[in-house]
């Protein structure tokens, strides 16, 4: 009789058929809208707070965006702005309904919206962050070659001014 090799990564349903084994991670989109009232100091606390929800739910963020102070299009708990943030993160699909429960739950949150993202639109985005993270060091960059290029051109100047000063 021969052995039957093994795959790690297929697996026999039921019915007979070999299918591929999904990656238990799956990734997601979460925009959270946080009382106006918070300073930043207070941001970034409810931010780790909700992190820690993350990780004891079996989930791993990717990339945190603040986009700020911003006016609801109506109002939310009698709030007229709220502190927006854009999360993309990394979950296993069972942990998503407690770690929504303890959005629920947490009173700075005012609103939250977790969205499933495909693979595809995931990888978008990470190359969006890599593109904009590149940007940001070459815009770093550029004013200090310019402020280079201005106090050389100013040493030339006054070079200048005194070889074509009368002695």
């Amino acid at each position: 009789m021969s052995e039957i090799p093994t795959y790690p990564s297929l697996r026999l349903t039921v019915a007979g058929a070999i299918t591929q084994e999904e990656d238990p991670l799956r990734h997601y989109q979460t925009v959270i809208i946080l009382k106006p009232d918070l300073d930043e100091g207070h941001v970034d606390e409810a931010v780790e707070k909700l992190t820690g929800f993350l990780e004891k739910n079996g989930g791993k963020s990717t990339r945190l965006e603040k986009w700020g102070k911003k006016r609801l299009a109506y109002r939310i708990r009698k709030n007229k702005f709220g502190y927006y943030l854009n999360w993309f993160h990394t979950c296993d699909p069972a942990g998503i309904a407690p770690f929504e429960k303890e959005l629920q739950l947490f009173d700075q949150v005012i609103k939250y919206m977790v969205i499933k993202l495909e693979e595809k639109d995931f990888e978008r985005v990470l190359k969006q962050s890599d593109q904009s993270e590149a940007s940001e060091e070459g815009d770093k960059e550029e004013p200090a070659k310019e402020e280079a290029k201005k106090e050389g051109s100013e040493a030339d100047k006054k070079e200048d001014n005194k070889e074509a000063a009368p002695a």
